[in-house]
């Protein structure tokens, strides 16, 4: 190989490593497909391939446990993964929530509410994990569907995962 294009290959293997997606660094701490979650209820809810869809006009609640094994490291983003159109009535959020072992009381940590999307999306949102007690208190995230009556505004979710970016 001549010099000037070794220099070249040099270049360009090194210029290579700066071209990449702060997504693909992401570290999952934990994941869960929606199909994996518990639903309040079963009216409105249709699972198809891991995915969990609320029927027209309908709203679904899904519960996704997180056991402290689950947990594999530090995060400070919540993820949800879904489709459908965002409106005042119409959304898929995702919150992140401690039980109080004791009391019963609900604490949210932290959430995202989809912004709409007519095509399979990820959107995050900055969720620090600092303030999790599992010796005190259950940890589940708690995802909630309102779908509208027009085909496009039926609400997806894929899953949810809590990251380190």
């Amino acid at each position: 190989m001549r010099p000037m294009q070794l220099v070249g290959l040099v270049l360009v293997v090194a210029m290579g490593g700066g071209f990449h997606s702060s997504k693909a660094e992401a570290a999952t701490a934990w994941s869960a497909i929606a199909a994996g979650c518990v639903p309040v209820g079963t009216f409105g809810v249709n699972v198809a391939a891991g995915a969990v869809i609320a029927g027209g006009g309908t709203t679904v609640t899904l519960y996704c446990s997180i056991p402290r094994n689950a947990l594999t490291g530090s995060f400070n983003h919540i993820e949800i993964t879904y489709k459908g159109r965002g409106a005042p009535d119409v959304s898929t959020t995702s919150e992140l929530i401690q039980m109080s072992k004791a009391t019963g009381v609900e604490t949210v940590m932290c959430g995202i509410r989809g912004m709409g999307s007519d095509s399979i999306t990820t959107q995050s949102n900055i969720c620090e994990n600092s303030g999790l007690d599992f010796d005190n208190n259950f940890v589940y995230v708690r995802i909630v569907l309102k779908s509208g009556i027009a085909i496009l505004q039926l609400q997806t979710i894929y899953g949810v995962s809590l990251t380190a970016v």
